[in-house]
């Protein structure tokens, strides 16, 4: 019998030749950060995102009168489940979930038709034209003409053990921009700490990438961020990702 190599056994995975490994590949971008402004998190709404206690993550809306679409939220319910619902958007009138959250993670467009509008999945309260009032609210976005999120923020579920692979940063918008990251993680009922700091400049080196030997242990219920510490100015946009192989336990 051959060798099987790292890479030969992650491919394996990747084709469910193991039942109690998967991945999670988390993406996303920040496109607007001011000296002003940071830190902020890196997802599409921008801004220090705000995790909820409870699961109280139950609307949808979009802005836009228009948008009738299916969208798939992947996130975890009061007992830190993983849970995938399908929620058909009524325009600008927020639409109940069909479980409550207290943590969401992905949404996308599950039909043939482009949105129109921003799509927003958040704790209830007022709207106008579809948006939330209150920005902290907020949870999830879908930015036109995206199709789906794009958070760099993730919770391991409950029953599970994830092992942080690795990931990156990037400017990913023109000028002479400088950027600085961390990586941060929370166990539960802890403070967030940050794993490591990288810094991005434009005239050099723009992106980092950094995969580890040994995949970092993370206990079910972590949080697990990207966040932008600092630009060198306005208008500065940046991205990430990261990966994440997850274990039954």
């Amino acid at each position: 019998m051959g060798t099987t190599t790292k890479k030969d056994w992650y491919q394996r995975v990747a084709e469910g030749d193991f039942s109690n490994y998967t991945f999670i590949e988390k993406f996303g971008e920040n496109a607007d950060i001011d000296t002003g402004t940071v830190p902020e998190d890196i997802w599409s709404q921008g801004g220090v995102y705000t995790f909820s206690t409870t699961a109280d993550i139950d609307r949808l809306s979009s802005s836009s009168a228009s948008d009738t679409q299916s969208i798939t939220i992947q996130g975890l319910d009061t007992n830190w489940a993983e849970v995938t619902q399908t929620i058909t958007l009524t325009g600008q009138t927020p639409v109940a979930l069909t479980t409550s959250l207290i943590r969401v993670f992905r949404m996308f467009n599950s039909n043939s038709t482009d949105l129109v509008g921003t799509v927003y999945c958040f704790v209830n309260g007022a709207v106008t034209g579809g948006v939330p009032n209150t920005v902290a609210d907020i949870r999830a976005t879908i930015a036109i003409g995206s199709g789906q999120t794009e958070m760099c923020i993730y919770t391991i579920p409950a029953g599970k053990t994830g092992y942080f692979l690795g990931g990156y940063v990037t400017l990913s918008r023109t000028g002479n921009n400088n950027a600085v990251f961390t990586s941060k993680i929370r166990t539960f009922g802890g403070v967030f700490r940050t794993v490591s700091r990288v810094a991005s400049v434009a005239t050099g080196t723009s992106s980092w990438t950094y995969r580890y030997p040994i995949g970092l242990p993370l206990a079910a219920k972590t949080d697990i961020l990207l966040r932008c510490e600092d630009v060198s100015a306005n208008d500065t946009g940046v991205s990430g990702g990261f990966t994440i192989l997850l274990k039954d336990d």
